[in-house]
């Protein structure tokens, strides 16, 4: 009986170790510990840009790289590079400019 509790025990003690160590990997405490997880302050060098279903069995997407875009057909019989370019600048970021708000700074009136 005694054996039977070791074992057990040993089961339960094996099934919590996995149990935590997934949880660590799905919350992204591993980041930049193990290979394969990037760091939290690591810049990604590709993306998904687009994606295109032509038929059933085919696929086009956009997958940026280093500023340099590439459009491949995806297939059942494998993968061609239709064309590369450089990517498009970036468009930039739109900061609406709001007036000043802070009553100290004002004439004395508050803002009402």
């Amino acid at each position: 009986m005694l054996d039977f509790a070791r074992y057990v025990a040993g089961l339960i003690l094996v099934l919590g170790l996995l149990a935590g160590f997934a949880y660590i990997l799905r919350r992204g405490y591993a980041q930049g510990l193990l290979p394969g997880f990037p760091g939290q302050g690591s810049v990604r060098r590709m993306r998904l840009v687009e994606s295109l279903m032509i038929d059933p069995r085919r696929r086009v997407v956009i997958v940026e790289v280093d500023e340099t875009e590439h459009v491949v057909l995806l297939g059942v019989a494998g993968e061609t590079l239709l064309d590369s370019r450089a990517s498009p600048p970036k468009a930039p970021e739109f900061e609406p400019d709001m007036p000043d708000s802070d009553p100290a700074s004002s004439d004395g009136e508050g803002v009402y």
